[in-house]
């Protein structure tokens, strides 16, 4: 049996190989890989080796033409391990644009930048007010910037007002025109309607 049929049997049963250094990565559920199959992988792990690496190195190049297409910057390309690469075997160009695309919007997000087309001021019941698509609802219980919060990663801010967030507290002499405060602390609230940045905005 040649290393593209083993690989097209292996892949048919749910065992995913890659390559790592010099070394046949199986991966695969519990029970997926029989003592047969095993026993072929190991026999044409070298075929297997090669047939994986010029695989990979196929997809990379094509990725690469790809991106050029899309405007998309190489570095993307060139940081995908093998296996994200083994993962788009099979993959239409459309899909993979999107894929290069979302490459790009992930990478500015986790450096806390606004993604191209992010233009919709959002609240998330996580992270408060954030940038979202154009046809995201006006309030959503998680958003893409969860993952910033919950790394401790910057995210950039809509501006809000303190008057309608669930956290202000009224000056009780002048309810509408006063100073108010912050339930979460002194020094924290501005006037009712003046626009600022707050991650704390409910």
């Amino acid at each position: 049996m040649t290393a593209a049929a083993l690989l097209a049997e292996a892949h048919g049963a749910g065992i995913r190989l890659s390559v790592r250094g010099d070394r046949l990565r199986i991966e695969a559920k519990a029970g997926a890989v029989s003592a047969d199959m095993r026993a072929r992988l190991a026999s044409g792990k070298s075929e297997l080796i090669k047939a994986l690496t010029a695989a990979e190195s196929d997809m990379r190049a094509h990725l690469l033409h790809l991106a050029d297409c899309e405007g998309v910057d190489a570095a993307h390309v060139h940081r995908l391990p093998a296996a994200d690469l083994a993962a788009c075997e099979g993959l239409g160009d459309e899909v993979l644009g999107a894929y290069l695309r979302a490459l790009v919007r992930s990478a500015r997000m986790d450096a806390g930048l606004i993604p191209d087309g992010y233009s919709q001021s959002v609240r998330c019941d996580g992270c408060g007010p954030v940038w979202l698509w154009p046809e995201a609802p006006e309030r959503v219980k998680a958003c893409p910037w969860c993952w910033n919060r919950k790394a401790g990663k910057r995210i950039p801010r809509p501006l809000v007002t303190c008057g309608p967030c669930a956290h202000y507290l009224p000056d009780p002499l002048n309810p509408d025109a006063g100073m108010g405060g912050c339930a979460l602390g002194a020094a924290r609230a501005y006037w009712p309607m003046r626009q600022h940045r707050c991650p704390d905005w409910r």
